[in-house]
Parts: structure tokens; sequence; C-alpha cells
């Protein structure tokens, strides 16, 4: 009777430091506090799924923790609303500036070909860019679109709006035939001019008037591959 009352107290202490790692691990994420704090049940799944790594090299729990967040933010960011849509965009333009600042752009604006971890991230990051990434999430998790919203019911996700044209346009006089760098993926040579080109990117749909920036930021968010998040 003994033992087994001691080896319950080794199964809880094991369980306890499991949980202490798990909180310690994810509380160096600056964008999962932001679902911690507005949306816990997505906080405790995360947070649950993770317990069992803690046996793991960091690394793992890392890539658990950034997989996870990365699908829900992909799609909250998809679905938001067109103020927190801008927000979004607004907080990736100063993303890719102070990485470009640092010569490490491409960590942010290729992340999902070549994941840095969240140290690299956060390194590239000025704590007021990281503070407004987490106040842009924080406000499409709280904010639902409804449906008198530019775009109800993610109509005009679909199909490439007229006002894409507008920028695909803008974007061509301002970088002639190495605007195709764009849809290519990184390349070494050239990837200070395609961070050039990510950046300009959002900075002529932010400068479009409200509803047709807000109809390209819609469409654009909904396109998996342009939907990329450097989770810090």
């Amino acid at each position: 009777m003994r033992l087994f009352v001691i080896f319950l107290g080794l199964i809880t202490a094991f369980w306890g430091i499991n949980q202490y790692l798990v909180h310690k691990a994810l509380d160096h994420f600056v964008l999962l506090q932001a679902v911690k704090q507005n949306d816990l049940t997505e906080y405790e799944k995360i947070k649950k799924l993770n317990i069992g790594l803690t046996s793991l090299p960091n690394d793992d729990v890392e890539d658990g923790v950034r997989n996870l967040l990365r699908y829900y933010l992909r799609n909250k960011i998809a679905g938001a609303n067109d103020e927190g849509q801008r927000l979004w965009a607004t907080s990736l333009v100063q993303q890719l500036q102070d990485a470009k600042v640092k010569g490490n752009c491409e960590a942010i604006a290729y992340y999902d070909e070549q994941p840095s971890n969240r140290k690299t991230i956060q390194s590239l990051l000025t704590p007021i860019t990281q503070q407004q990434a987490a106040h842009a999430i924080s406000y499409i998790i709280t904010h639902k679109r409804v449906n008198n919203s530019t775009c109800p019911h993610r109509t005009c996700t679909v199909q490439q709006p007229k006002e894409w044209e507008i920028v695909e346009k803008r974007m061509i006089e301002q970088f002639g035939p190495d605007v195709k760098l764009f849809n290519l993926g990184l390349n070494e040579k050239d990837k200070n001019k395609q961070c050039d080109l990510k950046i300009r990117l959002f900075e002529n749909i932010l400068a479009l008037p409200p509803q047709q920036s807000a109809i390209v930021l819609h469409w654009f968010f909904a396109n998996s591959i342009a939907n990329r998040i450097a989770i810090f």
C-alpha cells in the first residue's frame, strides 16, 4: 500500500512538472497570449495537445505549438472582418520592415518554406511590432464578421476582384519585370527584391480606398498560400 501511495505521488509530481513545462513554453509565444486572453478554449486545447511532448526535445514542443497556432490563426484571419484584416495587414508590413532592417526579411516573407524558431522571429521584431501583431489577433478573435460587412459570408473570396487589377498595375509600374519574383519561391540572389515586393504589395493594398482595400484583403487572405503567418 505504501509503495502504491509513493507511486501515485510520483505520477502526480511528474504531471505537475509537465504542466509547469508546458505553461513555461507557451508563455514565450506572444501571439499565443492573445489567444489565451480571448479564446481560452482554443488555448487549453493547444496546451493539452502539447503536454505529452514535454518529455521530448524542446524543439518538438515548439513545433507542436507552431503548427496548431498557425492553422488556428490562418482560419481566424481569413474569416476576420474588414478592420481585423486591415490591422493584420498593417502589422505584416511592420514585421517585414523590421526583419528587413535586421537583414533577414525572408524569415517573415517565406516563413512557410523555411520556418524559423520563435526566438529567431522575436529577435527580428521590435517589442512594439510584436504587440501590434498581438493586438491585431486580439481584435480579430473578439470581433466577428457581420453580414453587412464588405464581404458577407465570404462572397468576395472566390474570384479575383477587379480591384486587384489596380494593385497589380501599381506593382508593375514600381517593379517592372521584377514583379514576377513575387510568385516564385525564395531566391537567395533576389531575396531583397522579393522582400520589397512583399512590403509594397501590402502598402499598395492598404493605400486603396477602404472598401476596395477590404475586398482585396478578403480575397487575398482567403488564399492559403498568401495567408502566411510567422509564429512568435
